[in-house]
């Protein structure tokens, strides 16, 4: 009897644990969006243990009442530098690394940009250098920052984004700087004892212009994609672009540089434009006393020549903000890379790319099961009371936020 008994208790405990102690939910909404085909579908979403799953009657789901909000994938931002801050408007980037570099309080200034990016509906990120020696690789996962992501500081041979006036002591606490291919291999061992999946190599470098050989970033790419581990370039210059794209790189930053007249590379990995908005122009150019609206309107057509580079060969694109330089109209970390996302909107993006690029692109960049609203996929999501596939300023107003099942806000 007390073994029956004890049999009784067992599975009691088990049939608790996997559904009333569970985080089991079902979500009423507006709608969800499908990112696949770009439509509002009008039923529930069900939720288990922070998975998106199908309804199952015999579990008792607590409800969420959204009826007045459109649920979407959670936001992905796969470029931020979560460690660096430019209070120069982005004109002298060079003395701002090294003013944060002395600043004590960088570590916890970073975790504060990961926290607003999250309430802002940015469920995941992927952090691309720029934090010192370390500071990247501190950050612990909690419910109350993104699904954190980082390649560790980047990989330059020259000076990386320091000017030619500044020494290599400076430099290498900011950057790895390697002098031959074969160095990357230490990098190599670190990050995979790391549990890190990426490395940021800088295919070329500015102020001091500096471009990676092509046979030299081809068999650096080489190297570090034999380990397993992927590749994300940044890229300015034609050349460089170019470059990268031959060594079959897994993502290029910026990209700025490239036109319809650029040549065809077969090219299977990502862009990630990270443009300022025309605003932002505008008040760079007034603070380096040019024509306002003549350099929004200068780069706003190099933007535009990069997206028609893009569509005229079929290539793909990933949401990335780089939006470490602070505007006063702009409080917090989340408003700065919004105000990117909505830079691709004045390029002449249609709303429904630029959704596909934040969510089900980055997802598929990240090899992450999420960025779409599907059985088996973790469940961060957003609610917003507007259909940000008519209306992509809507991402403006998110009010709802869940992480791997975790409510937010």
């Amino acid at each position: 009897m007390k073994i029956k008994n004890i049999s009784i208790l067992f599975y009691t405990i088990v049939f608790l644990s996997n559904n009333a102690f569970s985080e089991n939910y079902r979500i009423v909404s507006k709608g969800l969006v499908n990112v696949d085909k770009m439509i509002i579908e009008k039923k529930d979403l069900f939720i288990s243990n922070g998975i998106i799953v199908e309804e199952n009657e015999r579990i008792n789901y607590k409800l969420i009442d959204k009826k007045e909000l459109y649920i979407m994938p959670g936001l992905i931002d796969t470029h931020i530098l979560t460690f660096l801050e430019d209070k120069s408007h982005g004109t002298n980037l060079s003395s701002e690394m090294i003013r944060n570099l002395n600043n004590k309080d960088r570590y916890k200034n970073g975790i504060k940009n990961l926290k607003e990016l999250l309430r802002s509906g940015f469920t995941t990120v992927r952090d691309l250098g720029n934090c010192g020696i370390d500071l990247c690789f501190k950050v612990k996962q909690t419910s109350s920052i993104p699904e954190y992501i980082t390649s560790g500081p980047g990989v330059v041979f020259e000076k990386g984004q320091f000017s030619k006036d500044v020494g290599k002591n400076i430099v290498t606490k900011e950057y790895v700087v390697i002098e031959k291919v074969e160095d990357i291999k230490k990098i190599i061992i670190d990050r995979k004892k790391r549990g890190i999946k990426w490395i940021k190599i800088y295919a070329d470098n500015e102020p001091e212009e500096y471009i990676v050989p092509k046979q030299k970033l081809i068999q650096l790419v080489k190297t570090i994609k034999e380990s397993g581990l992927k590749v994300a370039a940044h890229a300015i210059y034609e050349k460089a672009i170019v470059n990268a794209m031959m060594a079959g790189v897994d993502s290029i930053q910026h990209a700025i540089n490239v036109n319809p007249k650029t040549p065809y590379v077969d090219f299977e990995g990502f862009f990630i434009p990270t443009d300022f908005s025309n605003r932002q122009h505008e008040k760079i150019a007034k603070i380096l006393r040019r024509e306002p609206e003549g350099s929004a309107t200068f780069h706003r057509n190099l933007y535009k020549q990069r997206f028609k580079y893009i569509e005229k060969y079929g290539m793909k694109m990933a949401f990335g903000s780089d939006s470490y330089v602070e505007f006063t109209w702009l409080k917090n970390a989340g408003q700065r890379s919004l105000e990117s996302l909505f830079s691709l909107k004045e390029s002449g993006l249609e709303n429904t790319t630029i959704i596909k690029m934040i969510t089900k692109n980055a997802a598929e960049l990240l090899q992450e099961k999420i960025g779409n609203i599907k059985v088996g996929y973790r469940a961060n999501i957003v609610g917003l009371s507007k259909n940000p596939i008519e209306d992509i300023y809507a991402l403006k107003n998110i009010s709802f936020v869940m992480k791997q099942g975790k409510i937010i806000k």
